[in-house]
């Protein structure tokens, strides 16, 4: 690999920069006791256990049982005293699913998208392992989907952050292109190859074109699984400036003159409406979409949702 020590960290990051975001695990909150202005407030189940009691059966008392456990419904109904018996409660697998291909090496004012989305998963992925829960990601970019399954521990916290940074660098010599379709198909053969069920799955992407086959994909994934969505976008995406800008996309171009207000004014409102959409369709699928910018330190933006 190249040397990446002169990259700015506006441009790419580096594993030492995920490490350190550690100390902004406090930002993030994925437990049933949400706070009333909490992004995730009102959902009808814990996105993370913690640690507690699982309800097992009803069994007949035994002497020396803890009568607190007594199952009152079931004593009337037999007539003879019944318990409730617990087992310890499992942690439930995180995964990341994180968005490192060529869309998301986009930046007009601050960062990069992918830096910012690369921070997004480093402060949750220490808040995941400080928390005891199994972690787990795949990374993905234009050429394939690097899968490293849920496993509790420093090292596998390690792993996944170095194996980010490696990706996230090299977006700054990428040159080659995939089409939407192809890394959507990448991304969900490594899903399928996990089978996730009962997971939190945390998707950090810019979600730019609402695909169809993506909604469709995260609707099938949110029937056996709680999922959220991280979207990072630039602000450009939302409202061009009062610039002429010639915009590619490798093979073509185009001229967009948005001095022109009704011309500018037109694309914006197209894009708030289009995320609008995309919104409240997830919405109906229990999906909450949490949006991000490349301006605001992402520690600010996810206290916002969380606190």
């Amino acid at each position: 690999m190249q040397k990446q020590h002169q990259i700015p960290a506006e441009v790419a990051v580096t594993i030492e920069d995920l490490m350190e975001q550690s100390e902004y695990v406090n930002a993030v909150n994925f437990s049933s006791k949400q706070p009333q202005r909490s992004a995730l407030f009102g959902r009808h189940r814990s996105l993370i256990h913690g640690r507690g009691l699982d309800f097992d059966q009803v069994r007949k008392y035994v002497r020396g049982d803890d009568v607190r456990y007594i199952d009152w419904k079931v004593t009337a109904r037999t007539q003879k005293t019944h318990l409730k018996q617990y087992t310890e409660e499992r942690e439930r697998p995180v995964l990341l699913v994180i968005n490192q291909s060529s869309s998301m090496f986009f930046g007009t004012t601050k960062n990069m998208k992918s830096v910012v989305a690369a921070r997004l998963a480093a402060v949750v992925a220490h808040h995941i392992v400080k928390e005891k829960d199994r972690l787990g990601a795949i990374i993905f970019n234009d050429e394939e989907a690097n899968l490293i399954r849920p496993k509790g521990g420093q090292k596998n916290l390690v792993q996944i952050m170095q194996k980010l940074a490696e990706v996230n660098q090299s977006l700054v010599y990428q040159t080659y292109m995939a089409d939407n379709k192809t890394v959507l198909t990448n991304t969900m053969t490594a899903l399928h190859q996990l089978k996730p069920v009962n997971h939190l799955i945390v998707f950090i992407s810019d979600f730019l074109h609402y695909l169809p086959e993506v909604k469709s994909a995260l609707a099938s994934v949110s029937r056996h699984n709680d999922v959220v969505l991280f979207k990072v976008n630039d602000p450009m995406e939302f409202a061009m400036a009062d610039e002429k800008w010639v915009l590619s996309q490798q093979e073509l171009q185009l001229l967009y003159d948005s001095t022109k207000e009704r011309l500018n004014k037109g694309y914006a409102e197209d894009t708030v409406e289009r995320y609008q959409s995309f919104s409240d369709q997830m919405l109906k699928h229990g999906i909450p979409v949490l949006k991000f910018d490349t301006i605001t330190p992402v520690q600010n933006q996810l206290s916002d949702y969380f606190k």
